[in-house]
């Protein structure tokens, strides 16, 4: 059997897009020197070349676009393994709520210097959703300045393949103020009520015994002294940022004017002023432009990852339904219902495993995650079909247009249907026919 297959489209993409990886390596400097993100920069060099005509290019495009706008949503922190494939426009994006006061690190690891992965940072505010940051490689931070929600995007360069595990992780910006203590030692918060309603807390209480050294949560100079009132004796440090208040000392150390750095002793746990009738604690708040939770600043992170039980090798491209039936859900929990459900050997693309769920690709460009135990990975073929002559083969994910013609009958293995297509391969290309396959 003989194919009329594209190879001089696919060689001319391939060398084209070679020389433009040579012109975007250049342009990454320039890019950043305009304002301009990596990505844009590398859009930018291909759409001065004859590669903007191209379906992948067009495709690779519009996916990332796509991404942004149909964002998983996740807790933090998250990991996910991802598998990319230089024949496949792929591209992810998370979403997930996160507070002032946390300092966010986004890393792929391992760190592959041999292509780009593209990482650009998005905020949503009222439907709307707007460009924040980018990353200079596979890795960002960001220092969270409002509550809010936000999307981070991964887009790996076209033509390139291979296998990443991603994460996000979130950290507190400040230290904790009493030496020794934890969050567990927090005995009241954030809003509690205060004068039998009147008023709301405007900070945190942290338990300790008398004496426990009271520490500098960052460095910054001491601009007021205080010994009376509600807070007994007191002690403000200006940061760069904000104005930080510990109250309630039972002895003060610094002077009004020192210049403080991280883990300094301020003074010592006590309950002078208004707390003399509670056992000894720190009331710690922080101000900018008025009192703001100071929670999110200190408290420590949750660094424990949630392990990906998918075993996921850097060639698991297609997956197949063993179940009777499998349910694909919005995000990687059964928290939501379903947004279809598929039938036993039905196929799905593989985009990577988190926890123990896949991370999956359905017709329509449809995403979801199917959990690990209904899908099986389609590495065998389940029988062979009849295909023929100028039958339609798709070229070579799913959902593309570009097509070849079969030019006699032959029998291909058939690895599982796909809406009403069959996957199969071809001179070691995955392709999809028009046909289903014989019962």
């Amino acid at each position: 059997m003989k194919c009329r297959m594209y190879s001089p489209l696919v060689w001319a993409l391939i060398s084209g897009v070679l020389f433009v990886l040579l012109i975007t390596r250049c342009t990454r400097i320039e890019g950043l020197l305009q304002n301009q993100s990596p990505r844009e920069s590398y859009l930018e060099a291909i759409e001065n070349t004859p590669l903007s005509d191209n379906q992948l290019w067009q495709r690779w495009g519009k996916v990332g676009d796509s991404a942004v706008k149909t964002s998983v949503s996740v807790e933090l922190p998250f990991q996910q393994k991802i598998n990319y494939f230089p024949d496949a426009p792929l591209s992810w994006a998370w979403k997930f709520d996160i507070r002032a006061g946390r300092r966010l690190e986004f890393n792929c690891l391992p760190a592959d210097t041999s292509h780009q992965l593209f990482l650009d940072l998005f905020e949503v505010e009222e439907g709307e959703i707007r460009y924040i940051k980018s990353a200079v490689g596979a890795s960002l931070v960001y220092e969270v300045k409002e509550d809010g929600v936000l999307v981070v995007r991964l887009q790996p360069e076209l033509l390139i393949g291979g296998q990443a595990t991603f994460r996000i992780t979130d950290y507190p910006t400040l230290g904790f103020p009493v030496e020794g203590a934890m969050p567990s030692d927090i005995g009241s918060f954030w809003g509690d009520p205060r004068d039998g309603g009147d008023r709301m807390h405007e900070g945190v209480d942290i338990f300790a015994p008398r004496g426990t050294p009271v520490i500098a949560v960052s460095s910054g100079r001491v601009n007021r002294i205080g010994n009376g009132g509600l807070g007994g004796k007191t002690v403000w440090v200006r940061t760069k940022n904000h104005a930080l208040y510990y109250a309630h000392l039972d002895s003060i150390t610094v002077e009004y004017g020192t210049l403080v750095g991280y883990g300094d002793t301020l003074g010592f746990v006590g309950n002078t002023g208004n707390a003399r009738t509670t056992p000894p604690h720190l009331h710690f708040g922080i101000y900018r432009r008025g009192a703001v939770n100071p929670l999110p600043f200190i408290e420590p992170p949750e660094t424990r990852f949630q392990a990906v039980e998918v075993e996921l090798q850097p060639d698991t491209r297609w997956g197949r339904i063993s179940a009777s039936l499998a349910n694909v859900r919005p995000i990687p929990s059964t928290n939501l219902p379903p947004i279809t459900s598929l039938r036993k050997n039905q196929i799905v693309g593989i985009r990577g495993a988190t926890a123990g769920w896949f991370d999956v690709l359905l017709p329509g460009d449809t995403l979801g995650y199917i959990h690990h135990s209904l899908v099986t990975t389609a590495l065998t073929a389940l029988n062979h079909i009849a295909v023929k002559e100028a039958s339609s083969l798709l070229y070579p994910w799913p959902f593309s247009q570009i097509t070849f013609q079969v030019e006699s009958e032959s029998n291909f293995d058939n690895y599982g249907v796909f809406d009403s297509m069959t996957l199969t391969r071809y001179q070691n290309h995955w392709v999809f026919t028009e046909l289903s396959p014989e019962d």
